[in-house]
């Protein structure tokens, strides 16, 4: 993680990567709950 910090570049890129995967799991569960609502 020390080496990462070193490069603000590689740090931005895997903050990126780490909301996006935020994101698509936000988006699945939202999905999830309104399937189980309709049924």
């Amino acid at each position: 993680m020390r080496k990462l910090g070193e490069d603000s570049k590689g740090l931005d890129d895997l903050l990126d990567v780490f909301e996006s995967m935020i994101a698509d799991q936000r988006r699945c569960k939202d999905e999830n709950c309104k399937q189980k609502l309709k049924s």
